[in-house]
């Protein structure tokens, strides 16, 4: 997964460059270089703590049940 960020911010970084002003440059960076990867960490980040959540929670209830 890492590989696939890396090139997709190495090849949107080049046609950022190849922009015709440096505020069309920062624009496609920006919005086409760093906005997909964040929004994908972003869910990623989410889900991981929900199932980290969901996991503590199926731990205290077994712990709950042993304790009768």
């Amino acid at each position: 997964m890492h590989i696939v960020v890396i090139g997709w911010v190495f090849v949107i970084s080049l046609f950022a460059l190849a922009q015709p002003g440096w505020g069309a440059g920062l624009a496609t960076f920006l919005l086409l270089g760093l906005l997909p990867p964040g929004v994908l960490w972003l869910l990623a980040r989410r889900r991981r703590s929900v199932t980290d959540e969901q996991r503590s929670h199926q731990g205290n209830s077994a712990d709950a049940e042993r304790d009768h």
